[in-house]
């Protein structure tokens, strides 16, 4: 079972691809920002509210499409972040590089002390909906800071611009 969970981040490079050629609601990027977000709160409100219910291949569902849709917020990000590097040319994106590492070398050492406390004193009476919903709520942050994406950074608008600044050197 946790072959399955691993396929979406193999899959990783075609759902970059993807977003990066198709345009969805006319973005390339917050569009997909927000679709990936909204369907990956779904599929953990049902695991919420259903799994228990529906058993073990509902949350296994429920959990590969979490994992394809972070997955393909992980790719977006880092689209993003390509993005940025390519206007200085010099230092590139280190800073946000280093921030989205932080943020997930936090993220594992949280996730794996949590897992850890479970393990030694919550092994009766463990609550899994609990960290499911506050694995929500982030994902939920998530959707309120993609609402906020500037729209100049898709890729159409940065090309354009680009354009436009190499006439006017001319």
């Amino acid at each position: 079972m946790l072959g399955i969970m691993a396929l979406p981040w193999v899959a990783k490079i075609f759902l970059a691809i993807c977003s990066d050629n198709v345009s969805c609601c006319g973005s390339r990027r917050k569009a997909y920002f927000i679709i990936n977000s909204l369907v990956n709160l779904i599929s953990i409100s049902l695991l919420i509210l259903y799994g228990i219910k529906y058993g073990k291949w509902f949350i296994l569902f429920c959990i590969v499409v979490s994992q394809i849709c972070m997955t393909w917020c992980d790719a977006l990000s880092d689209a993003l972040i390509c993005q940025e590097s390519r206007k200085d040319l010099k230092h590139g994106a280190s800073n946000l590089n280093s921030i989205t590492s932080l943020a997930f070398a936090f993220g594992g050492l949280i996730a794996c002390g949590l897992a850890g406390f479970i393990e030694l004193y919550y092994t009766e009476s463990f609550e899994p909906n609990i960290f499911f919903g506050i694995f929500a709520f982030l994902i939920f942050v998530l959707f309120i800071s993609t609402l906020y994406l500037n729209r100049n950074l898709e890729p159409e608008i940065v090309l354009i611009k680009r354009e436009k600044e190499r006439l006017r050197e001319e």
